[in-house]
């Protein structure tokens, strides 16, 4: 047979292109990489954005809400103009500018075009694709609410729609980039004058993305609580995912022309100018006088004195006995974020809004409250507790405006419960973001490091949510959380509760606390000569202040937020907190409370042993209030369960959950330092129960343990709706249908109780 020489040899020309398609796939693979090089800055925020929104509970958490439509309403352009475009054109540009790429694509024409088209497009698209999963994995997160005015399904439905819009900025994204790819140069015309492009050397897309980002980071550093509350939750994420993209790529754009690495010399310098010129992140001191606009009696509480107050507030001050007081209760706030803070705040409003159904009345709910021992979240909310409390003399009317709140389930706030809600709702992760993403980068400019913006963020909530508190015997320069910690303690006529905000040392790894309470008490009866430490082994926060110096310091307090914030200092979320003597010398480094004891248990045990110290006749009770249900909760002997909370059925005895197998190197110190974070408040409740059952044996109910008993919530600085709803659902509800029900009665009969039941101790003995 012969071969037609006219016709076409197919299965030849077939095997020539195959060869020749290997002979180019190395060359088309390390063009691919070096494309991804190019166009780095877009391709890490936006894988970095995929991972966050896919991995982490806190993202999904910020799409799970009750109401959204506003919401959904603003996300969409912002996502699609702060974010999805930046990356796409900047990618673009990139390529596009890039000569050395150029050059090295000049034989690969076809291929490099295919990727100068599509690699900008691909990451716009992820960034719709990881959005789209996050809302996805946030619909199948929400937790489960039994209460009858809450409507689940109306949080899904928001999800379903949010969805939808989600889909339509996608269609609006591809539109523009299929349709007017060179739509920006209509913008930068009209927006960008020919001496900016003088000045800011480049081409003319990066040019426009870089005065829209300088604009934005202004706005971001001067207002960044109010970016927090134009912009809550899920609305930020195109500001700080997308927000440096622009910056980022103008720089990598100069470093290729250059050929130097000019974002990693950028990198190096700023570490460098923060870690010489930066502030240390210390903690911020005030001087009260001139705060307050007065003379203020910074002088720390006897213990004595308080109790002798506390007793005169309850009508059991001499010549009445100490017996016929009612017991002291003592709260055990544990850590948490904004979950133990609004479990904090749901639960001690609960108490003030119940009292008139058990024969009480506010006033009388808010005098038994002794002090509030707390760590970290905890400590946000017994801060926002204690000042609501102090704002009126009399508690009988809530002091929080009427209207609902952003962020907030509700619609109006009708009674204590829910005015504590609200005070603990906010959105503080934002602001915190904002401060790490941006604020901290130029710290050597001394702008307010994110542990400020946080303590700012809380002091903005509490003066949005509360109405003008009574009229002061003095007038005053500062309000709520900016006022000096020291006036915010109990006085004749108006008892609130004690803080005790617990803190660890850096130096000794043991406590510091931060409490208007005086570090030594003593008794009358010469038991502890010289006096008693009230907190033994702790370092107390003022006498920090005065350390290895004994010169007078005209700063001589902090702010109420401040002093929360020395207790709530979780790694990376806040920085540790520099505590400077008046010789300006590091004395000590304050950080999360948690590290030494998560449910703040050990500081309540002590401050209740002084207690009998000082009058044994008293009966006090300790309430433990813990917000994470992966704890394991335990009764007085520190073995059984105390809440048979569907949770601890489901992980069963402690140590027998799986661990983790995904990087253990990077994984397990993490997972084992947050677990032995809650295992040492679990510890510390058992030992805690044994020796007040000694101190008391014969009164009952020393010990109660309120818990959240549903799946994980978000462990986070904010909350979403739905997630505030399954919180305060902790509550309701009774027998079996709660958990906490026997709780919260034990609860009810100490509060009702007095303390003759010390009495039966001394009859005995």
């Amino acid at each position: 047979m012969t071969t037609d020489p006219e016709k076409p040899n197919t299965s030849a020309d077939a095997t020539a292109r195959w060869r020749q398609w290997c002979s180019n796939g190395y060359e088309h693979v390390l063009l691919l990489a070096l494309a991804l090089w190019v166009v780095r800055v877009p391709v890490v925020t936006t894988l970095l954005g995929l991972v966050i929104l896919d991995t982490l509970p806190q993202a999904q958490d910020m799409f799970v809400d009750l109401n959204q439509l506003n919401a959904q309403l603003l996300f969409s352009p912002l996502l699609l103009f702060m974010w999805a475009l930046p990356t796409y054109y900047a990618a673009a540009e990139l390529l596009e500018s890039d000569a050395r790429f150029q050059k090295y694509a000049k034989g690969y024409r076809n291929f490099f075009d295919k990727m100068e088209l599509w690699i900008p497009r691909v990451l716009g698209i992820l960034i719709f694709v990881a959005l789209t999963i996050c809302i996805w994995k946030s619909y199948h997160i929400t937790p489960p609410i039994t209460d009858p005015n809450a409507d689940l399904n109306l949080a899904q439905r928001e999800l379903l729609s949010h969805a939808v819009m989600l889909l339509l900025a996608a269609g609006a994204f591809a539109a523009c980039i299929l349709k007017f790819p060179r739509l920006a140069d209509i913008y930068r015309q009209r927006l960008i004058q020919r001496f900016v492009q003088r000045v800011l050397p480049g081409s003319r897309w990066l040019t426009l993305l870089l005065v829209i980002f300088f604009g934005i980071l202004a706005v971001l550093i001067i207002f960044p609580v109010r970016v927090a509350e134009w912009f809550p939750r899920g609305q930020s994420i195109p500001f700080i995912l997308g927000g440096w993209v622009p910056f980022l790529s103008y720089l990598g754009s100069i470093g290729r022309r250059l050929r130097f690495p000019v974002i990693g010399a950028l990198g190096a310098l700023v570490v460098a100018l923060n870690s010489f010129l930066g502030d240390d992140h210390p903690v911020r001191l005030i001087n009260a006088a001139e705060t307050v606009g007065h003379s203020v009696d910074i002088a720390p509480m006897p213990l004595q004195q308080a109790v002798d107050l506390w007793r005169t507030e309850n009508n059991c001050g001499p010549p009445a006995a100490p017996a016929t007081c009612p017991r002291p209760i003592v709260i055990a706030a544990a850590g948490g974020a904004s979950r133990a803070g609004f479990f904090t705040a749901t639960v001690i409003g609960k108490l003030m809004s119940e009292a008139q159904t058990h024969g009480l009345d506010p006033n009388k709910v808010r005098n038994r409250l002794f002090a509030i021992s707390s760590v970290s979240g905890g400590s946000m909310g017994a801060v926002m507790v204690t000042a609501a409390l102090a704002a009126k003399t009399d508690s009988t009317d809530q002091p929080c405006v009427q209207s609902g709140m952003p962020l907030w389930w509700g619609s109006k706030i009708a009674n204590w419960r829910d005015c504590l809600e609200v005070l603990t709702s906010g959105d503080f992760l934002t602001p915190v973001i904002v401060g790490l993403t941006f604020h901290d980068a130029f710290s050597f400019l001394l702008t307010r490091d994110r542990a400020a913006v946080l303590e700012d963020s809380w002091q903005r909530r509490y003066t949005d949510v509360l109405t003008p508190a009574d009229p002061p015997a003095q007038s005053s320069n500062c309000e709520g959380l900016d006022c000096p910690l020291q006036t915010l303690r109990p006085r004749s006529g108006h008892w609130i509760p004690l803080l005790i905000l617990n803190g660890t040392s850096e130096k000794t790894g043991g406590r510091i606390v931060t409490t208007p309470l005086a570090a030594q008490y003593a008794t009358a009866n010469g038991k502890c000569t010289g006096g008693c430490e009230v907190f033994p082994g702790a370092r107390n926060f003022y006498e920090l202040l005065s350390a290895e110096n004994k010169a007078q310091s005209a700063f001589d307090d902090v702010r109420i937020s401040t002093a929360a914030l020395n207790s709530a200092r979780f790694p990376i979320i806040s920085p540790p907190g520099a505590v400077r003597n008046p010789a300006n010398d590091v004395v000590d480094r304050v950080v999360d409370g948690g590290y030494f004891d998560n449910y703040g248990i050990t500081s309540a045990t002590d401050l209740v042993e002084a207690l009998h110290a000082v009058r044994p006749e008293l009966a006090p009770t300790v309430i433990v209030i813990t917000n994470d249900p992966s704890d394991e909760h335990f009764s007085a002997d520190g073995a059984t369960s105390t809440v048979d909370s569907p949770a601890a059925k489901k992980q069963g005895p402690l140590g027998n959950q799986p661990v983790s197998e995904f990087l253990p190197d990077l994984v397990a110190p993490i997972t084992t330092i947050m677990n032995n974070r809650n295992l040492r408040g679990v510890i510390t409740y058992g030992q805690s129960s044994k020796e007040l059952n000694n101190l008391d044996p014969h009164c009952d109910s020393k010990s109660i343990h309120v818990a959240v008993w549903i799946t994980p919530i978000s462990l986070s600085w904010w909350l979403s709706t739905v997630d505030q709803l399954s919180l305060r659902d902790q509550t309701e509800g009774t027998g079996e249908n709660n958990p906490n029900a026997q709780q919260l009665e034990n609860i009810w009969k100490v509060v009702g109780a007095t303390s003759d039941c010390v009495l039966k101790k001394t009859e005995t003995q």
